[in-house]
């Protein structure tokens, strides 16, 4: 039995027995990282988790016991996939340790959030591709995924029909954090924020357990984007992929490269990029951060 068939069953029944599920899902808040930071890299992704407040609380506790188990203080997956820091070989690990460790906290994130949204792009081809005016508005790379993660997450709501405000965290400090902070201060007009079920949004450090879990999955989505699709697939997909993603994590994730985001700025209304909101209103919003 595929590993996605009970959460597909789930959103069968959720779609079949209520047709509004807002009162079903309580608040809803989303906790989100980055990926491929470093100047050498050829992608950038922005992932993360949307979930309930009390699938959080249930997330926490669980994340904190299994890594009290392991006496671990931060899951950062990068450090976990190279034996650094606090995963060091001098302290134990080896690669069937990671195994197991990582396949306990996939458990925990598949059974503790609704679903995984991100969002990658070629960063070269952004760089050739697009115009100075949507690096303006959206800030570059990362502001960009945080943006396709916001449209992702609408289409989300639609599908569930939900229709409250989400609150937004992200992990602070890193290289994109700019980015994303302008690209949400653009989407603050009341019409956007209310479009795209925009509610709260903050930075956190990583020591915030639910962006451990979005650290898991933008890292997933990078190795999985420098693997396969720019690599041609010279290696195998990766067993730990493969073991995250469930079958709606990868309806909502999205890829960008030369050929899309031409098709994009085809078929893009450069006055109005956001559909009824014009750049105008939208310069303005910018203005005032």
């Amino acid at each position: 039995m595929s590993l996605a068939w009970p959460y597909a069953l789930y959103w069968h029944l959720s779609r079949t027995l209520f047709k509004q599920l807002n009162g079903l899902m309580g608040m809803l808040s989303a906790y989100f990282d980055d990926s491929g930071t470093d100047a050498g890299t050829r992608a950038a992704v922005v992932g993360g988790y949307v979930a309930s407040d009390f699938q959080w609380k249930r997330f926490v506790a669980r994340w904190t016991e299994a890594l009290d188990q392991e006496g671990i203080k931060i899951v950062r997956r990068a450090d976990l996939e190279n034996f650094r820091g606090e995963f060091s070989e001098e302290r134990g690990w080896n690669p069937s340790r990671r195994t197991d460790f990582v396949r306990k906290l996939h458990r925990i994130i598949k059974t503790c959030t609704y679903s995984a949204v991100s969002a990658a792009v070629i960063k070269d081809d952004f760089t050739t591709t697009m115009p100075g005016w949507v690096k303006e508005l959206f800030g570059g790379v990362y502001g960009w995924c945080a943006c396709m993660c916001v449209i992702a997450m609408r289409g989300w709501c639609t599908e569930v029909h939900h229709s409250d405000p989400i609150n937004w965290t992200f992990e602070s400090g890193t290289e994109g954090a700019h980015e994303i902070s302008q690209m949400f201060q653009a989407l603050q007009l009341p019409d956007l924020r209310d479009h795209f079920c925009i509610g709260s949004f903050s930075f956190a450090l990583k020591e915030l357990k639910p962006l451990q879990a979005a650290d898991l999955v933008a890292y997933e989505v990078f190795k999985h984007i420098e693997n396969q699709l720019l690599d041609r697939g010279k290696r195998p997909r990766r067993r730990s992929a493969l073991d995250l993603f469930r079958r709606q994590d990868e309806r909502y994730a999205t890829f960008w490269d030369r050929d899309r985001m031409t098709n994009w700025l085809a078929e893009c209304d450069r006055d109005r990029p956001f559909g009824d909101v014009s750049m105008d209103q939208l310069e303005r919003a910018l203005r005032r951060k």
